[in-house]
């Protein structure tokens, strides 16, 4: 996944790496949430091929409807129902196998995190539904799912981002505050679970100098790697032209590195450590509502569901350090029977 603060390049960056991974003998699906570079065919259902080992599926907002699945128009109703139909149409053209690759071409990195957080949030409204809306539910949907099928499909979602496969690139452009811009983009992706490979510096200004910002921002997000893409006499449009940007090719064959969350005993109670990289504890903010943790970093804000053993816990403290953020917790007394054992 290709991201960015936005204005900084991030399509033609996305498109170029899909360019350079088809002709690197990748079978390569590019997907856009608008017009891409490398291709100026209309919105649709079904990717098309742009040359060898290389297609292009554009989904553009407005072309959600007429995708030929109940499934969708029911996704495209609901709360973040844009980024649920892309998740879906990712989900399709993976389980499917239409490529070895899929490089999603995304959304700025606020609606990048919105998309990343729909699954688990539209699950979480699922589980607190009413029951009589529940017993409505599938002659109230056009796919006629039940909501326990409805919890299926979300599970299978939030599984294509976190299950493994997903990672992102961060592009931004050279600029006096590319290091700042960069280390937001990349706290708010791994607040949500999201690995970051490396930064992307685009020379996307004129008179822009994209191999000093990277100096920057590879001083401020050491150790992780920082590349440069000198900037275009114009706008680069078709294959050919993104080709000769040298962006590097994307190898499906090393999945991305992962820190996961932690859960532990300790002195008592419980320790639950979570990956949150480049801040000090100034910078986070954390509360809790009922049985999820409330995560806030760097303008971004994440909702953990807790395990059912901390639900009947107390948030004792917190520290943020050494790129983790830390939460102890510790039984409620209320919610434990007297002498159990706490773990």
């Amino acid at each position: 996944m290709f991201t960015g603060p936005g204005g900084s390049g991030s399509s033609t960056v996305a498109a170029a790496a899909a360019v350079a991974s088809a002709r690197a003998g990748v079978m390569t699906v590019l997907v856009c949430h608008a017009a891409t570079p490398l291709t100026d065919a209309p919105a649709g259902a079904v990717p098309l091929e742009v040359e060898s080992g290389l297609f292009a599926l554009t989904c553009e907002a407005g072309s959600w409807d007429g995708l030929g699945s109940p499934l969708l128009e029911d996704l495209a109703g609901l709360p973040g129902g844009r980024e649920m139909v892309l998740l879906a149409q990712l989900h399709r053209l993976l389980t499917e196998g239409w490529s070895d690759l899929v490089v999603l071409d995304g959304p700025p990195v606020a609606d990048c995190l919105r998309l990343v957080a729909a699954p688990a949030g539209l699950l979480r409204l699922l589980d607190r539904a009413p029951a009589s809306l529940l017993r409505r539910w599938p002659s109230a949907t056009a796919s006629g799912l039940s909501p326990d099928q409805w919890r299926v499909r979300l599970r299978d979602l939030a599984g294509l981002l976190l299950g493994g496969s997903l990672s992102a690139r961060v592009v931004v452009a050279s600029h006096h505050d590319a290091a700042s811009r960069a280390r937001s983009a990349v706290v708010g992706l791994r607040l949500h679970g999201v690995p970051v490979d490396e930064v992307v510096v685009t020379g996307v200004a004129r008179g822009s100098d994209p191999a000093r910002s990277a100096r920057t921002v590879s001083d401020a997000l050491a150790p992780l790697a920082v590349r440069t893409v000198a900037p275009a006499a114009s706008p680069p449009q078709g294959p050919e032209e993104l080709a000769e940007l040298g962006v590097e090719p994307l190898d499906p064959a090393h999945p991305p590195s992962r820190s996961e969350p932690q859960l532990v005993a300790d002195d008592g109670g419980y320790l639950l450590s979570m990956p949150l990289p480049y801040l000090t504890g100034g910078e986070v903010e954390l509360g809790r509502r009922d049985d999820v943790l409330l995560v806030g970093a760097a303008g971004a804000r994440r909702v953990v569901d807790l395990p059912g053993v901390l639900r009947r816990c107390q948030v004792v403290s917190a520290s943020v350090g050494d790129g983790w953020l830390r939460v102890r917790f510790r039984p409620d007394p209320a919610l434990w029977p007297a002498g159990s054992d706490h773990g």
